[in-house]
């Protein structure tokens, strides 16, 4: 599910935590969230996986996530490990 609007994540104490451009759930739980037209990971209680630093997102399929960067493209694990293609 997307959310166009900007959206606050709510942290486990019910505080607000973040205010991001755009959420997507991903399959293993993780969230894809746009901060200033960067792509990075959460965890559903705000906990940044990895940086917002990425041009381009995708859902994970059997570990990894292919992401855009830069001019090229790489894969993520779900702890936010950048592997190479």
């Amino acid at each position: 599910m997307a959310v166009d609007i900007k959206t606050d994540l709510i942290n486990v104490e019910g505080g607000i935590s973040e205010n991001y451009d755009k959420v997507i759930e991903c399959s293993n739980g993780l969230l894809n969230v746009c901060d200033h037209m960067r792509w990075g990971y959460v965890t559903k209680d705000g906990k940044k996986i990895t940086p917002f630093k990425y041009d381009g997102h995708a859902d994970f399929n059997d570990g990894f996530a292919r992401v855009k960067y830069d001019r090229g493209y790489m894969m993520l694990d779900e702890n936010g490990v950048e592997h190479e293609i």
